[in-house]
């Protein structure tokens, strides 16, 4: 993705910031069943973009997570909790001071080396 690019209507990269890794994923916002979309990691922020062809359209959420506000991010064990949501799979949960955010993607282990990794080089 170029500088300055755009990513969605929604969301456009700032000067300077590259996208390091993207993949389809699934954004478990309630109890019910996950948005799909795409999840984006920049070397600043990480952006998930749901898709238009989602469930439940009026409840569709961009998440822009800047980095430096992640203040837990772990390897969620899957459990039989809520199984219209996926919960059988392990999820990539991030906190940030204000809001938790569940999301199920393929490759869980190097995406939380991935994000390690960005974080690690904005300080």
């Amino acid at each position: 993705m170029e500088v300055g690019g755009i990513l969605s209507e929604k969301v456009k990269l700032s000067e300077g910031e590259l996208v390091l890794k993207e993949s389809r994923a699934n954004l478990q916002a309630d109890f019910l069943i996950p948005q799909g979309g795409r999840l984006y990691l920049t070397s600043k922020r990480l952006i998930f973009i749901p898709s238009k062809l989602s469930i439940s359209p009026d409840r569709l959420e961009t998440a822009v997570i800047d980095l430096s506000q992640i203040r837990t991010l772990e390897k969620k064990r899957g459990d039989m909790s809520n199984l219209l949501g996926g919960s059988f799979r392990s999820r990539l949960l991030i906190r940030t001071e204000d809001k938790s955010y569940f999301f199920q993607v393929w490759g869980l282990d190097d995406w939380l080396r991935k994000i390690h990794e960005a974080r690690g080089k904005q300080t």
